[in-house]
């Protein structure tokens, strides 16, 4: 029975791995009440706390548990028989499950926690465990991005959700078409920033309403979601200044997000080096106009030495010394955005 944070890589033969199994694995199969379970790369924790709080404001009983931080086994014996168990999977948590949710959730995959397994294809295939044993009457929500064979010959119900027209739910500028039907963006009224939470709102939203809730309600709940601590959430503003904290962000695209939504002036950026390729930051980093960028290590070192930017490249020893010298130099707007794990 392996905790998640222990790395196998490919120290065990296939055999020894199939007799592995995990809380998550023990709660997928063997408890009885209706499961939705979320992964991906980036959102996850926002996703799956919508999924439960829009449940929950439409009358529906729904816990919230897994890597949110709360362990499955630690609800099994306090669940009502009518309660939806709405989890949040990592990869680490997903890597040797023998079953999936009644509906499971895929958001994306990007490349993360590459120091814990062989390689990228590797952790995709962690990732994909959340579809993998579903059978016929349940439901998969998948970026559209990630069709494969797998995914078409799935005898469960099937629904993409995109920023392209041709998925079945997808994003018209700000709006939501939510098969054929418009949700407009005023109706949403999102506290959550960012277009691409716009994405993790349809997806939510298509859990929610295939799970009973009420579209119109369902949009109504989004309003009154106030989001994450430590997700693009503005702290204070001193003298004129913003500050963000996107700590939870570990990895490039979700740093790009979060600069672009908040039209940043100083980035703070780095933290533990677990080789993920930084080429997409850096060519952003290049282009566009983040004035002063604040490196912490390890990361942030080895990205300040890939830099040509005109922007200020500042390194610093932590992040006492990283906040001090953004309180120095931001005008506009300080975003803590690592693009790495602490």
């Amino acid at each position: 029975m392996k905790s998640p944070g222990i790395a196998l890589f490919d120290s065990v033969s296939a055999d020894v791995k199939e007799k592995i199994t995990s809380q998550t694995d023990l709660f997928l199969r063997f408890c009885d009440n209706k499961i939705i379970g979320i992964t991906g790369t980036k959102g996850k924790s926002t996703t799956s706390s919508l999924i439960e709080h829009i449940m929950n404001y439409c009358g529906k009983k729904a816990v919230l548990i897994g890597n949110i931080g709360i362990p499955p086994l630690s609800v099994i014996d306090s669940l009502e028989k009518d309660t939806i168990v709405v989890c949040e999977m990592s990869c680490h948590q997903l890597e040797y499950v023998k079953a999936s949710p009644q509906t499971a959730v895929l958001l994306n995959i990007y490349e993360e926690h590459l120091d814990h397994y062989v390689n990228f294809n590797a952790y995709k295939a962690a990732k994909e465990n959340i579809y993998m044993y579903q059978i016929e009457g349940d439901l998969l929500i998948y970026n559209k991005e990630l069709e494969n064979s797998a995914i078409n010959s799935l005898l469960a119900e099937k629904i993409s959700v995109s920023q392209d027209y041709t998925a079945d739910v997808y994003l018209d500028g700000s709006d939501i078409i939510f098969f054929d039907k418009k949700i407009p963006f005023e109706k949403l009224s999102p506290k959550l920033e960012g277009h691409h939470n716009l994405y993790n709102i349809a997806a939510a939203l298509t859990a929610a309403v295939k799970n009973g809730c009420d579209i119109n309600k369902a949009a109504e709940a989004v309003s009154l979601f106030n989001g994450l601590e430590h997700r693009m959430e503005t702290v204070r503003t001193v003298n004129g200044v913003k500050y963000v904290n996107d700590s939870i962000s570990t990895i490039p695209l979700a740093t790009i997000n979060a600069v672009k939504t908040f039209n940043a002036d100083t980035l703070i950026i780095g933290g533990m080096d677990r080789g993920i390729n930084y080429e997409i930051l850096t060519n952003f980093l290049n282009g566009e106009a983040v004035k002063n960028i604040i490196c912490l290590p390890d990361s942030g070192y080895r990205i300040a030495d890939t830099l040509n930017t005109r922007s200020n490249v500042i390194k610093v020893k932590n992040m006492e010394e990283a906040v001090q010298k953004a309180s120095e130099v931001s005008k506009n707007c300080c975003v803590l955005s690592p693009a790495a794990a602490s």
